[in-house]
């Protein structure tokens, strides 16, 4: 007897355990349609934003040839963007740099160095893109958190027009439906430098 009791509580067990499994196999497929079905647009195709963004460049000096000019530079950058698919937008920026660097040069008939602090305003341009990676899992219209991948290709002015590129992660927030904090941090040919951490305020529209 008891060993028959044994097998009953295992058989009631085993229909229990299944039960559970099931519950929580038809849970997971109920969330996966909620988000699928808990929006029938994209909240990026059609997406209008404007970001204003803030930027110092963390490398201390610009190498040209064989002199160094160690500087200060900050950016403040603004750039608009439009959803053109469910997962991308892009759009154009403007630049404006404020820069304070120490220039080295041979003094002539010299075999000494002399320098001077120099001023000078940069100003960049260019075309940016956007990678969205949320909406491969949530259709939420109303959802206020972004995460994802950028990249931009432009140049500066320093003279003499010079190109620049970078690549790199953004993540931005939104506490308001059209207002939020955004910040992306890149990498390559940026503006004399290689790295750039940027932060600001972006508006969105059309949502």
């Amino acid at each position: 007897m008891r060993f028959k009791g044994k097998i009953e509580n295992m058989i009631i067990g085993c229909i229990m355990n299944k039960s559970i499994y099931k519950n929580i196999i038809l849970g997971l497929i109920f969330l996966i349609l909620s988000l699928n079905l808990a929006s029938q647009e994209s909240y990026i195709k059609d997406r209008w934003d404007v970001k204003i963004g803030y930027s110092m460049p963390n490398v201390p000096y610009w190498v040209d040839f064989i002199n160094k000019y160690p500087f200060n530079q900050w950016n403040l950058s603004l750039e608009g963007n439009y959803g053109f698919s469910e997962y991308f937008t892009g759009g154009l920026y403007v630049g404006f740099s404020d820069m304070t660097y120490y220039k080295i040069w041979l003094a002539p008939d010299s075999i000494q160095y002399i320098g001077e602090w120099n001023y000078a305003k940069v100003f960049s341009y260019g075309g940016k893109i956007n990678f969205h990676i949320l909406p491969i899992f949530i259709k939420n219209n109303d959802f206020r958190f972004d995460l994802y991948l950028t990249g931009r290709v432009g140049g500066y002015y320093f003279n003499k027009n010079k190109f620049e590129y970078n690549t790199g992660v953004g993540f931005a927030f939104y506490p308001g439906k059209h207002f939020g904090f955004y910040t992306e941090y890149s990498y390559g040919n940026y503006m004399m430098n290689t790295m750039s951490l940027r932060g600001g305020i972006v508006i969105k529209f059309n949502q």
